[in-house]
């Protein structure tokens, strides 16, 4: 059956519905879980950055925290103590504590106006390089340099070194220095401020390392000034230490963009010459090769927030802060994360999380398909079923179970109503039903005219087999019997319009169109016949009795259409026509025939059947009389006729000579007719239809009655 368009199937419609809902909500949470966790990854993120910076700055200011207590601390000792001594045990009992807790301190000194210069310095987190120019053993933590300017350029610096308690540990180390603490550029400078001074970054005389001093004046009436380093390689390694991801880059750099410390560059390009330094150079961040925090710094100057940029395909984070580093002017800290590995781990959650949902929503349309074919298919086959009995098939089936409650009943109903329609099946003309509801003519009352051929099948003498003691088979016989006559008839396109338990009525060209109906109904008259036959062969072998059928055939016009009462229809014929074929039918019992048709049949039926005419008759009520003939059978069958009492040649020469005689007969040459029929009758004491011509012969149109026994044909003769 054709699914009419913008048409659904159950399963297919469930399924799709349910897909459709588990998607949409897929969509909306995958949307949602997207939306969201973009705007949290940026939040995040923000949260990270800013964070990085608070701590950056925090701990750079941590850095210089400890500077300005120390610097503070030795302005007001100088008041009290001599803080250049050579043995410098004031500095060091104020210095060391401060060296020991901030390895970020290269050293703090004391330089006076005098040109003396005391120093301890600190070898803790600086590295071998940094303890090399000052000749001190490893076990070193500290060392105490003292000089002093004798004259223009000369002057003599010695070097202790000192263990991390504070004990003195080695010999002295003397050598010829033109230092002189007056010209350093942490001097003057402090003098003439009101509190700290910070340099700009320059080369630590004696370990020519990078770094910056924060300076001040000392107290009081000594003319001199404090001095704290500060090894901006080891700041260098404080903002590695800070970084977010492997890939952040965190600097800190001047007002006019020249690097104090950078977690990827140097900052400074150092010149020497004969292994003595002879200039520093600050570097910008392009000089130092840096291409992503310029562009940063130039993002951050729009305004406050995160900022984002590309460099070479990278995406980075970022944002600039300014912040006080032991200056009054203030220095840029600027942060860049790599976009990738900031929100690698949160991308990755999302994605996961958007991954799973649609695994999820993959599984639940399974499970929706599943469910929605678990409900579809019981009502699949009940829809089958239910076409099935719309087309009266009530094969048994395995029928269908469903887990719904109301499609289960459902099932049962259907399965319930056909096994009662099943049983009821036997009581109505099943292939008639089914022509009808093909046809459409099922219910609708009224008729119609309609040429149609007409078989009328009886069966004989059951009454009288009936009342016979030891037959209670009987009614198997007959629904045995019934069953081939009817697979004869349905075979070459019958409709059974009427059954009873020793008749049936069958009609061809109605319902269904039949152009051949004449020769089906002949075909299958025959085959009937040959039917029954087999049936009485096989019951004669079991010794039960045979079973009696005679046939009437007609061809004409009927009308023919549903009557009866509202509670049942009834396909049926009325007219002359339907009346005429059971009184042949049962005509055949009167002459011993077994099939008897009209001359409409005989004419429109073909040439391969074998007739035999047997008298022109008047039927009761019919009117215009009808030439009857006896269907002898189909001509090739009867010319394969072959065994010990009939031959193909004496059936056919019989026939042949009979027909002739009837001819003669009808067209009034009686004279010429008798030897014929005498001829026909030498042997054939039973033949009463061949003695009936002979009497009739012999008495003339207006004689007595035949003494044959063939009154009933007698009364309908017309000649």
């Amino acid at each position: 059956m054709a699914i009419r368009p913008n048409r659904l199937k159950l399963g297919t419609g469930i399924a799709t519905f349910a897909i459709f809902l588990v998607f949409l909500a897929s969509v909306l949470i995958v949307g949602f879980n997207f939306y969201q966790g973009t705007k949290e990854t940026h939040l995040r993120t923000e949260e990270l950055v800013d964070s990085a910076l608070g701590r950056t700055e925090e701990r750079l200011q941590g850095l210089i925290a400890p500077v300005a207590p120390a610097l503070n601390a030795i302005a007001v000792l100088s008041r009290h103590a001599d803080l250049a001594a050579e043995n410098g045990e004031a500095l060091r009992t104020l210095a060391l504590p401060i060296l020991r807790r901030s390895p970020q301190i290269a050293s703090i000194y004391v330089g006076t106006e005098a040109g003396k210069f005391t120093q301890i310095v600190s070898f803790i987190g600086k590295g071998e390089s940094f303890r090399e120019p000052y000749k001190v053993p490893d076990a070193a933590a500290f060392a105490l340099v003292t000089s002093a300017t004798q004259g223009e350029g000369a002057g003599e610096r010695s070097t202790r070194p000192v263990l991390p308690d504070g004990q003195f540990t080695g010999g002295v180390s003397d050598e010829q220095t033109s230092y002189d603490p007056r010209k350093r550029p942490w001097y003057a400078p402090a003098l003439a401020s009101d509190g700290a001074h910070r340099t700009a970054p320059y080369v630590f005389a004696k370990s020519r390392k990078p770094g910056l001093t924060l300076s001040r004046a000392l107290a009081g009436g000594n003319k001199g000034v404090a001095g704290i380093d500060l090894d901006l390689r080891t700041l260098k390694a404080f903002l590695i230490s800070l970084k977010i991801t492997p890939g952040t880059r965190l600097a800190i750099v001047t007002r006019d963009g020249q690097i104090l410390a950078h977690s990827h560059y140097d900052g400074v390009a150092v010149r020497e010459a004969s292994g003595t330094v002879v200039n520093l150079h600050l570097l910008g961040l392009e000089e130092s090769g840096d291409r992503v925090l310029p562009q940063m710094i130039t993002a951050a100057n729009g305004g406050e927030g995160l900022r984002d940029i590309t460099v070479d395909e990278v995406r980075y984070l970022g944002r600039s802060i300014d912040i006080a580093f032991g200056s009054s002017e203030k220095e840029q800290l600027i942060i860049a994360v790599p976009w990738n590995e900031l929100v690698g781990p949160l991308v990755s959650a999302r994605d996961k999380s958007i991954i799973i949902t649609l695994g999820i929503a993959v599984c639940v349309m399974a499970v929706a398909f599943f469910v929605a074919h678990q409900i579809a298919r019981p009502i699949e086959i009940m829809t089958e079923e239910a076409r099935k009995i719309g087309n009266l098939d009530f094969a048994e089936s395995a029928g269908s179970r469903s887990f719904v409650y109301e499609v289960d009943q459902l099932g049962e109903a259907v399965q319930d109503m056909k096994s009662r329609l099943s049983a009821a099946r036997h009581y109505l003309p099943r292939a008639l039903v089914r022509q009808l509801l093909e046809t459409g003519a099922a219910g609708r009352e009224g008729g119609e005219r309609r040429s149609i051929a007409i078989a009328v099948c009886e069966l004989d003498g059951l009454d009288a087999l009936a009342d016979q003691p030891g037959v209670e088979e009987v009614m198997p016989q007959v629904s045995g019997c019934l069953d081939g006559q009817t697979a004869a008839f349905l075979l070459h396109k019958g409709a059974i319009a009427g059954q009873a338990v020793n008749a049936l009525t069958v009609y061809w060209n109605a319902p269904v169109p039949d152009e051949n109906r004449t020769r089906n109904a002949c075909l299958a008259v025959l085959a009937a016949r040959e039917r029954l036959a087999g049936l009485n062969a096989g019951w004669n072998e079991r010794g039960q009795p045979a079973l009696q059928a005679r046939y009437g055939l007609h061809s004409g016009s009927v009308l023919i259409g549903n009557a009866g009462s509202a509670d049942s229809l009834q396909y049926t014929a009325l007219g002359k026509s339907a009346r005429l074929a059971p009184r042949l039918a049962r005509l055949n019992e009167v002459l011993g025939t077994e099939i008897l048709a009209t001359e409409a049949v005989e004419l429109s039926a073909g040439e391969e059947f074998l007739w035999k005419p047997l008298g022109e008759l008047s039927p009761d009520g019919f009117g215009e009389p009808v030439l009857v003939y006896e269907l002898v059978g189909l001509k090739a069958a009867v010319a394969e006729l072959d065994h010990a009492t009939v031959q193909p040649a004496e059936v056919l020469e019989r026939t042949a000579m009979w027909t002739e005689a009837m001819n003669l007969f009808l067209s009034g040459e009686w004279e010429e007719a008798a030897p014929l029929f005498e001829r026909y009758s030498e042997g054939q004491s039973d033949d009463d239809l061949a003695a009936f011509y002979l009497n009739r012969i012999s008495a003339g149109p207006s004689g007595p009655a035949s003494p044959t026994g063939l009154e009933a044909f007698e009364r309908w003769i017309t000649r």
